[in-house]
């Protein structure tokens, strides 16, 4: 479970970072346009996901201390991470973009349902 919650992190930060300072690159990269209104939203989901990677970050420390609230705070990143991906799937119909995210956040969830309540 840390691994998946540290992948997850990482790549959280990674994207916040690509979107906040190479929005234009990742629009060729994913095959988007550029609007006025995807400049405000993309400034608003990147550092959502520096929020979202943040609380990843502390749910590793929270994991290792084993602390009861890991379990609660791994289990929220896996299912919002399982939602985010299907929202993708059922708005845009971008599989190759959500699929990622679903892998993890089913990893997350099935490592953290799996683990023992002390």
């Amino acid at each position: 479970m840390i691994f998946f919650l540290g992948l997850t992190a990482f790549m959280q930060f990674g994207l916040g970072a690509w979107i906040l300072l190479g929005l234009d690159n990742l629009l060729v990269t994913t095959h988007m346009s550029f609007s006025e209104d995807l400049k405000v939203f993309s400034t608003f989901f990147g550092i959502c996901l520096f929020i979202f990677a943040s609380l990843g970050v502390v749910t590793i420390r929270y994991n290792l201390k084993s602390k009861p609230e890991a379990l609660f705070l791994s289990k929220f990143i896996g299912w919002w991470m399982v939602i985010g991906g299907l929202i993708v799937i059922t708005e845009i119909q971008r599989y190759d973009l959500a699929i990622v995210d679903l892998a993890r956040g089913i990893a997350i969830l099935i490592s953290a349902y799996l683990v023992k309540k002390k």
